[in-house]
Formats: structure tokens, C-alpha cells, sequence
């Protein structure tokens, strides 16, 4: 009698591993995409706060970064003002003082922006954390739902908004 495998054993291992990855694969890049954007979510609330120290000192809402007592981590680098990035992680962030005074993460490889409002002069959304799926991708719902999101509404100009708790 010959000792070893034969193929349909060989067959029937290789399916089976086939099958575990492609049920694990989504499930780890979710993971993996839920700890980025909850770790930017940090970020942007001290960004947010800084924000309004800055307004409660001044009277108005910083348009530069280095007038924020907030240290931003090494990695991101000056981009198209109001705008910093780092290229590195796809990303983006914005203050946005002058259209709706909200810190905006960006984050186009995936399709999501991630949105806080610390004022907002035409809608009542101050203190509002939202979720932007952009063009509508179902990674960006996925990950905005993983966050908590719930649904709030979807528009041609900012995809599927959800709030966040």
C-alpha cells in the first residue's frame, strides 16, 4: 500500500481553504477598515474641539492649521489650503471654515467622508458626526454602518449620509 494523498483529497483540502478565505477576506478588511476610520474619528473630534476654543478666543473659526492648539501627527503635510493629507494612508482632512464649518476626513480610495460639524449657520447639524458613503459604494455603507451609522439620507451631491452616534 503507497503512503500519501490522493488527489481528491488534495482537491477537497484546497476547496476547503478556498471557501474559509473567501468568507474570512471581507470580514478581516472590514476590520481593518472599521479600526482606520475609528482611530480618524479621534482626530477629528480634537480637531473639532480645537475648533471651538479657537472660537470661543477669537470670536471666529481658525482657516489655518497652525492656528489650532492641536498637534497633528508627523505624517500629514501641507496640501491645497484648507487642506492637509497624508498621502501615505490615502486621506485627507479639512476645516472647511468658510462653507460649513465642519472637519472633513476624506478617504477616496474607499469611497468614504467622514464628516463633523461644529457649526453649521444654514442647518441645524452642530455637534452632528455623519458618515458619508460617496458615490454610493457599498464599502463606504459597509464601513459607515460598522461605526454605528444609522441612515439619514442619500443625495446626487454627497452620496448615503448616516449619522453617527
Amino acid at each position: 500500500m503507497k503512503k500519501g494523498f490522493t488527489l481528491i483529497e488534495l482537491l477537497v483540502v484546497v476547496l476547503i481553504i478556498g471557501i474559509l478565505s473567501s468568507v474570512a477576506l471581507p470580514q478581516y478588511q472590514k476590520a481593518v477598515d472599521k479600526a482606520k476610520y475609528s482611530q480618524l474619528f479621534v482626530l477629528a473630534k480634537g480637531i473639532a474641539e480645537a475648533q471651538e476654543l479657537y472660537y470661543l478666543a477669537n470670536g471666529k473659526y481658525a482657516k489655518e492649521w497652525d492656528e489650532l492648539d492641536i498637534a497633528l501627527p508627523n505624517s500629514f503635510d501641507s496640501y491645497t489650503a484648507p487642506w492637509i493629507r497624508d498621502t501615505s494612508k490615502n486621506l485627507a482632512l479639512s476645516l472647511n471654515p468658510d462653507q460649513s464649518l465642519a472637519v472633513i476626513a476624506q478617504d477616496s480610495s474607499m469611497g468614504v467622508n467622514l464628516v463633523i460639524y461644529y457649526q453649521h449657520t444654514g442647518e441645524n447639524l452642530g455637534g452632528e458626526r455623519q458618515c458619508r458613503a460617496i458615490r454610493r459604494e457599498e464599502r463606504g455603507k459597509g464601513i459607515c454602518k460598522s461605526l454605528g451609522g444609522v441612515y439619514k439620507e442619500e443625495n446626487s451631491s454627497n452620496g448615503t449620509i448616516y449619522r453617527l452616534p
